[in-house]
């Protein structure tokens, strides 16, 4: 009895020793497991992320780190929403994705950890363990970096992190699996694994194709696949489940040949793209009927005898064991999975880079087509300043040759060989190239003389770009066009003189004239007083000697001496108005026009007429002269409205094209507009004797209104009236 205890008690520690040795080996697999995911997640350039079935960060990769600012050991155990600027939308979206499986393609914006924002794209999925979410990868797609690159560069990459994306899910279904899994690895799991279980392992895609084995069976690799007929039964058998189930779960069937099989699902990126299958057995309290797998050999043509004994040499399993194994490969899937996702990334990425690198030599051979066949010459100089380009009008300009041109160093001073102008040129260079490279600008144009080969200067419009740590610049050659600019300069200069000299001729001659014809108005009124005396000294003492027609003679003798002297004062006004010193005040023109008005009534109080005149109007000027213009204006039509029954005249203001004018409108005689460039003229009448008048009250607004850098006009038709306006400097 106690020989029997102490058998099963060694049988007892055998087996527990020999489930801990087993339980070891399963951790040691699984810990290279995790450590070849942990390999493969740092070689993913976009930030990855490993998120518990609550939403929490397990594990990060180093992309992650760099784009959050965040370390690895600050993002572990953070809710993955709070590194968003949209943290509830984030969780909604989490939520969404544990009945979908996978989420794709969605534009978020994450905050750094020094409070910048980059916008990102995020793609999801889930993974299972025991038949429930166990949680999800996240990989986050930096969108801000695509939108920093030039134009094309970015057009390139654009392209290429739609392939890594959308195209990379899409196109699973039909993506060979062979490229995207590890073989070579995963055989080398599976056989040690294998080893360990006794049992055969596949992994089998969709169609049924084998495309991973380890430790089949005799009774399979001699008989049931070297037949075409039963092989064809096999994979019957191996699609019967292969459509169905979700990630964690594992079924248990028995195949076409009486065998055993169990299955559970590999999903990559939430999609289901084959199996994992362990099989090959029978269980172990399983009896079997020889009868049966003897006419299944007859059937199929095998040699009854080898056949059952290959049967007999099939491994018999227990239901804990498979269990035990079971769960081995659902956390096998889940990893194979994230690791099969990840290779399929790194393809298309080596595939991808290859296109952008041929994309973007395509793009420089563009590029320099583009550069060759420059009009303008052209530069590229490096970070060190060696010179890495120059196109053929840059030889054919210059003159100066790539080899003779070793640098920048050796550039500035061929072509700027006067020491001072080298130094004051390098140094606004250089300033341009560091405000364009703070401003994220291109280098404005700056001229520069240049001195080429043959000794001879010429002028550029110099400017260029920063392309990465290149400067590519610019040659404009300006020289013609400087050359023309000087020479309608000196035309210019020349025209001015000449025009100044014209100007004082004229303003001399004006002058002179204006002296004139001060002078000669002056001097006219002495000989007027004596006609004048002596028209009244005949009128007062010998009026009864002299004849009535000698009277009438002498009456208007009288009258045009009146004339003359009414000439000689406005003569004198006109002339005074260019002489007069200006003096600049805000003026009433509303009073004025009032005043005016009022004297004009009280003169002629036998005249019906109704003045109406703006309040509030006044302009500055000064206050004599605007008077005066007041004066003519308003006299001018009081005299044009004298055969009015009832006149009206107004004194307003109004807006115009130029701003506000100000007018003078009556009922009157009016004028014909057909005439109106003669109404400004001195002694310019277009009435005739029908009204009195010389002409010079018209001219002497316009001298004064130009004195006030402004301008006069009038409009009138004959027998409606006519409105006279004049602007003030504004």
């Amino acid at each position: 009895m106690s020989v029997l205890l102490i058998l099963l008690t060694a049988a007892v520690v055998a087996c527990l020793l020999h489930q801990r040795q087993h339980l070891h080996r399963v951790q040691t697999y699984l810990l290279r497991l995790e450590a070849y995911t942990a390999s493969l997640q740092e070689a993913i350039i976009d930030p990855l992320f490993s998120l518990g079935a609550d939403g929490t960060v397990t594990d990060v990769n180093g992309a992650a780190e760099r784009l959050t600012g965040w370390s690895r050991s600050e993002l572990v155990g953070r809710r993955f929403s709070s590194i968003f600027t949209e943290p509830k939308r984030v969780e909604r979206a989490l939520r969404r994705l544990i009945p979908s499986g996978s989420l794709h393609g969605l534009d978020l914006a994450v905050r750094q950890r020094h409070g910048q924002v980059r916008t990102v794209r995020l793609d999801a999925t889930i993974f299972r363990g025991a038949g429930a979410v166990a949680g999800s990868t996240a990989i986050v797609h930096d969108l801000s970096a695509l939108e920093q690159k030039p134009e094309p560069l970015a057009e390139v990459e654009e392209h290429a992190s739609f392939r890594l994306g959308a195209d990379c899910l899409a196109e699973l279904d039909e993506q060979n699996l062979v490229q995207v899994l590890d073989i070579g690895w995963l055989e080398s799991v599976l056989n040690d694994f294998q080893k360990l279980a006794g049992t055969a392992l596949a992994i089998v895609d969709l169609k049924g194709n084998v495309l991973v084995q380890s430790g089949w069976q005799e009774v399979c690799t001699r008989f049931h696949r070297a037949s075409p007929e039963a092989a064809a039964a096999c994979k019957e058998s191996d699609l019967v489940f292969s459509g169905h189930g979700r990630p964690g779960e594992y079924h248990t069937y028995k195949c076409r040949h009486g065998l055993w099989e169990v299955i559970t699902p590999l999903y990559i990126a939430g999609t289901h793209v084959g199996n994992i299958y362990t099989g090959q057995f029978l269980m172990e309290e399983e009896a079997i009927d020889p009868e049966q797998f003897s006419e299944q050999a007859k059937r199929y043509g095998f040699h009854p005898e080898h056949y059952l004994q290959a049967l007999d040499r099939v491994p018999r399993v227990s239901r804990e064991k498979i269990r035990t194994v079971m769960d081995f490969l659902v956390k096998f899937a889940e990893q194979s999975s994230r690791l099969s996702y990840s290779n399929l990334r790194l393809a298309k990425a080596m595939s991808d880079q290859k296109w952008i690198q041929e994309a973007l030599r395509q793009r420089e051979r563009h590029f320099r087509g583009l550069l060759q066949r420059s009009p303008m010459p052209i530069a590229l100089i490096g970070a060190d300043g060696q010179i890495q380009y120059l196109n053929d009008r840059f030889a054919a300009t210059f003159g100066y040759t790539r080899e003779e041109l070793r640098d920048e160093e050796t550039w500035w001073s061929l072509a700027f060989p006067e020491p001072e102008y080298r130094a004051r040129s390098l140094a606004t260079w250089q300033q341009l190239i560091e405000k364009a490279q703070q401003e994220g600008t291109d280098i404005e144009s700056y001229e520069f003389r240049v001195t080429c080969k043959d000794a001879s200067t010429r002028t550029f419009d110099t400017f260029g770009s920063v392309i990465g740590t290149s400067i590519m610049i610019v040659f404009n050659d300006i020289t013609e066009r400087k050359l023309a600019e000087e020479c309608v300069n000196m035309l210019n200069l020349e025209l001015d003189r000449r025009v100044e000299e014209r100007t004082e001729q004229l303003e001399a001659a004006v002058h002179q004239q204006e002296a004139f014809s001060y002078s000669v108005s002056h001097d006219l009124r002495g000989p007027l007083r004596h006609i004048n005396s002596y028209a009244a000294i005949l009128r007062e003492e010998f009026a009864n000697a002299l004849p009535e027609e000698a009277q009438r003679y002498l009456d208007r003798l009288v009258a045009a001496s009146s004339r003359m002297g009414k000439l000689i004062d406005d003569l004198l006004l006109l002339a005074r108005v260019t002489r007069t010193e200006m003096k600049r005040e805000m003026v009433d023109l509303t009073a004025l026009a009032e005043e005016i008005a009022q004297r004009l009534q009280e003169e002629n109080p036998q005249r019906e007429v109704n003045f109406t005149i703006t309040e509030a109007l006044s302009a500055p000027g000064d206050p004599i002269l605007l008077r005066q213009v007041l004066e003519n204006l308003l006299e001018n039509a009081w005299k044009y409205t004298g055969k009015k029954s009832r006149a009206e005249i107004e004194f307003g203001r109004t807006n115009f094209e130029l701003g506000w004018a100000f007018y003078v409108r009556d009922n009157g005689a009016g004028f014909d507009m057909t005439f109106r460039e003669q109404l400004f003229g001195a002694f310019q009448r277009l009435h005739g004797d029908e009204y009195e008048g010389n002409g010079i009250g018209l001219a002497t607004v316009q001298r004064i209104i130009s004195r006030h850098a402004g301008k006069v006009w009038g409009e009138g038709e004959v027998g409606a009236g006519a409105t006279f306006y004049f602007t003030l400097e504004q």
